[in-house]
């Protein structure tokens, strides 16, 4: 035990210091979602959501407010299935599936700007913004996490993470930056893990949320937990699921060393009316 101390104090990038913590948080809000969004991105930005909802001559992008209210839909073509999104530099940035194409939006009428080829992924799953390093992160399914610059796609590098056992995990699907965090959704899975955004080290925690998966879901094979979106504002991360009626707001009991990566303490106050 003092050795471990030692080592947190001397040496924060050691294995020690990067220990698992299980998380604990408690629910403090939820927000009703439009029916059948298979829900593959979710994030959000100043006082409204946006979410992707997959599946083929199903997916459409949609803009709601803290109610559930659509404020903005749009269809996408029947050829294309819908994966992570984000919001980097004022634009929506959409991953599609197996075409692995990044698609760019207009943030106020969802008219399309771009379409662009990522040829170094097989599929895209998740997807990020850093805004310090001006890159994006994407998970393709696998146990790698691809980055690439906003400004230059093809300037591209991969690194594989460790679960927390220090074993390859896979399937890394929806992904979600607070601070120098990285969560992620692992497919079929009711967990969600948590690395630093640039270090290969194994997973730091893991917030798990079957207890809490409405009960309806638990024994689908499709409607899983996916989707986490932090709200700034009240310093809430959201969580939702594949075609689930809700999203949930958490106040997460972070650890000192967690909330100091995230910059944040995730404790979910009532910051707005």
């Amino acid at each position: 035990m003092r050795l471990c101390l030692f080592i947190i104090f001397f040496l924060p990038l050691s294995l020690c210091s990067y220990a698992t913590d299980n998380l604990t948080y408690a629910i403090h809000d939820k927000m009703p979602l439009p029916e059948n969004c298979f829900v593959q991105g979710f994030t959000f930005h100043q006082e409204y959501f946006y979410l992707s909802c997959g599946l083929y001559g199903q997916s459409r992008l949609l803009k709601i407010n803290r109610e559930g209210d659509i404020h903005l839909e749009k269809h996408l073509k029947k050829d294309m299935f819908a994966e992570g999104l984000t919001i980097a530099n004022g634009r929506l940035y959409v991953l599609s599936w197996k075409q692995h194409t990044l698609l760019q939006y207009h943030l106020d009428d969802f008219s399309l700007i771009r379409s662009q080829k990522i040829n170094a992924i097989k599929e895209g799953w998740g997807l990020a913004f850093d805004e310090q390093n001006q890159t994006l992160l994407i998970s393709d399914g696998s146990n790698q996490l691809h980055t690439v610059a906003v400004s230059d796609i093809d300037k591209h590098r991969i690194r594989k993470v460790d679960n927390i056992n220090g074993e390859e995990v896979t399937k890394i699907n929806e992904l979600e930056k607070v601070g120098n965090l990285l969560f992620a959704n692992i497919w079929k899975q009711s967990h969600i893990l948590l690395w630093p955004i640039d270090a290969s080290v194994p997973a730091l925690a893991k917030l798990d949320f079957s207890d809490d998966i409405p009960f309806w879901y638990r024994f689908s094979n499709t409607k899983v937990l996916n989707g986490i979106a932090y709200d700034k504002a009240r310093d809430c991360l959201w969580v939702t699921g594949k075609e689930w009626r809700h999203a949930y707001a958490l106040a997460v009991n972070l650890p000192r060393k967690l909330k100091t990566l995230a910059g944040t303490e995730i404790n979910c106050q009532q910051r707005i009316k």
